[in-house]
């Protein structure tokens, strides 16, 4: 775990944690579809398992990330979510595969913000 997870997981606490793991889990399926030589997916099987990996993943916490979604509009929560939601909008409006992989990656990207720069440290007048 990188250190702006660490933060994250710090700041936000487990259900980022949880949201990370789901665009993880919900994105892996998806990561050989440029590969010629892969089998081609059946791209509404394909579509289905993500949402179910997702949505499985997430239950547990999907009133907690609602509601830090609500507490900062514009943070990282609200921004993963936000690229969610145009995912599945493009699984499910024009089954658009690559597309949507790209806003889960770009979700997941959201989440790996660095941690903010420490206070200065003020310097003592020299005598």
């Amino acid at each position: 775990m990188s250190s702006e997870t660490t933060w994250l997981k710090s700041e936000f606490g487990y259900p980022v944690a949880v949201l990370g793991t789901a665009l993880d889990a919900a994105a892996a399926p998806l990561r050989h579809l440029d590969d010629p030589a892969a089998p081609r997916p059946v791209p509404g099987e394909l579509v289905n398992r993500v949402l179910r990996v997702f949505v499985s993943t997430t239950k547990p916490v999907q009133a907690q990330l609602a509601a830090l979604a609500r507490t900062d509009p514009g943070g990282v929560v609200a921004d993963a979510l936000l690229h969610v939601r145009r995912a599945f909008g493009h699984f499910c409006a024009d089954n658009g595969l690559l597309e949507g992989r790209a806003e889960l990656l770009a979700a997941r990207a959201s989440l790996e913000v660095p941690a903010p720069p420490p206070d200065p440290v003020p310097e003592h007048p020299r005598p």
